[in-house]
């Protein structure tokens, strides 16, 4: 079973990186856009600022997600290494609850937003303004599945009971 979660979780991680590279290139296209459309032809499009914004927000937290399941995140590890190893696998643990329960809040969060705004008008594009979430939303989920798969595999080292 958890075989399965750990290949999924890999699965979402790869796509999800492809998905960043794909939307971060977009994204430096469209500030590009901007800058040429500003300065060279004196016209500026809030729709390329628009989309640069959410994109922008989008690549920041799938990112995230992926920087988790590759354990790149930054930690405060200097003191954590230097204690017994069951009590840096404890405090592990309780580092993962937070980032759990911190995506939590989040997909909550975008999820009420989502259902306030979900009925009202965007301002600039064609749909309502509650798929501007959309992106936060992908981010927080694929976070907390990252987050509820490290909380897992802190658990099961922890009790490990010749560690």
């Amino acid at each position: 079973m958890f075989r399965v979660f750990d290949r999924l979780t890999g699965w979402l991680a790869t796509g999800a990186l492809v998905l960043v590279v794909t939307l971060f290139v977009t994204m430096v296209l469209l500030n590009g856009a901007e800058g040429i459309g500003r300065y060279v032809f004196q016209a500026s499009s809030i729709y390329l600022v628009e989309t640069s914004l959410v994109l922008g927000t989008a690549v920041y937290f799938i990112g995230y997600a992926v920087l988790l399941k590759n354990d790149e995140d930054i930690r405060m590890s200097y003191f954590v290494e230097r204690l017994p190893r069951r009590l840096a696998l404890a405090i592990d643990v309780l580092t993962e609850v937070g980032v759990v329960i911190f995506f939590l809040v989040l997909v909550k969060a975008c999820w009420g937003y989502f259902q306030l705004t979900s009925l009202m008008p965007h301002a600039l594009f064609p749909f309502s303004q509650g798929y501007v979430l959309l992106p936060l939303m992908a981010g927080a989920v694929a976070g907390l599945w990252v987050g509820v798969h490290r909380l897992v595999v802190a658990v099961r080292l922890l009790l490990i009971r010749d560690v």
